[in-house]
């Protein structure tokens, strides 16, 4: 008998993410999406100066989603 596994389709619409929490065995970490009008990935930086990101990605012309270690 063969079994095939559908994988899982996870949508987010990223312009309503606001965290996201991620628990491990140990510990846990609560990631912020924070949608930025820049125009490249340093725009990003600059913005966020002084705090932890830890991603950043682009969702449209001049806009881009950073994530940040609370």
């Amino acid at each position: 008998m063969l079994y095939t596994a559908l994988p899982t389709l996870l949508v987010i619409t990223m312009g309503k993410l606001e965290s996201i929490i991620i628990r491990t065995s140990d510990e846990r970490f609560e990631i912020k999406a924070v949608i930025l009008s820049v125009k490249n990935y340093s725009g990003v930086i600059r913005k966020m100066k002084g705090q932890n990101v830890i991603a950043i990605m682009k969702i449209d012309e001049e806009k881009f989603m950073a994530f940040t270690e609370e």
